[in-house]
């Protein structure tokens, strides 16, 4: 392991036990604190050192359940790119990637964004894409896309557009979703 890996993941694991992150304030102090946002930003932009990437993605995911800040992390550019990138990350790993669909499924759940989520071409890919995982190892990302997709679905300027870009996909996802449950029985 690189000293500079080490060193990423000493301070995320300070940023992360400033309090129990789960803690509403925590996470809000945590998204005011410019250092620590960049800091956070910067390493889920990462392509190297999974682990890293991984624990900034899962602040991210434990960021974006708050409901005060929700709209400004889709509205930063850097930290929207940091998670849709790696919603669709196949090179990454598992993790990353569930960490990055649980993130937008809770930026999904606000009002004011919803159409603009469904209106991002890269944000659309990859929860759709996502959706449509096959092997049963992703069963918990495609579950977490499909929560992402219905709730983008309740906003009345999305339902026409993901009627028409979403239909096929989701009735196979739902397929799928029945055939390994049967499978699980």
């Amino acid at each position: 392991m690189s000293a500079t890996v080490a060193g990423m993941q000493a301070r995320l694991r300070r940023v992360e036990s400033r309090g129990n992150p789960m803690a509403s304030a925590n996470r809000i102090t945590m998204w005011k604190s410019a250092a620590n946002r960049n800091f956070i930003v910067t390493t889920a932009n990462r392509r190297d050192g999974d682990e890293c990437r991984e624990m900034a993605l899962q602040i991210l995911a434990l960021m974006s359940a708050e409901e005060d800040i929700r709209e400004r992390m889709w509205n930063d550019k850097r930290t929207k790119s940091a998670i849709v990138t790696a919603s669709h990350d196949e090179n990454g790993s598992r993790k990353c990637r569930q960490n990055a669909l649980r993130a937008l499924a809770n930026l999904g759940d606000v009002d004011d964004i919803k159409e603009a989520m469904w209106g991002d071409e890269q944000t659309k890919l990859a929860l759709i894409t996502a959706s449509q995982l096959r092997d049963p190892v992703d069963r918990t990302c495609r579950e977490i896309a499909l929560e992402a997709l219905s709730s983008l679905s309740s906003h009345g300027a999305n339902k026409a557009t993901m009627w028409i870009a979403a239909r096929a996909p989701l009735v196979a996802a739902s397929l799928l979703a029945t055939a390994v449950g049967r499978k699980c029985k």
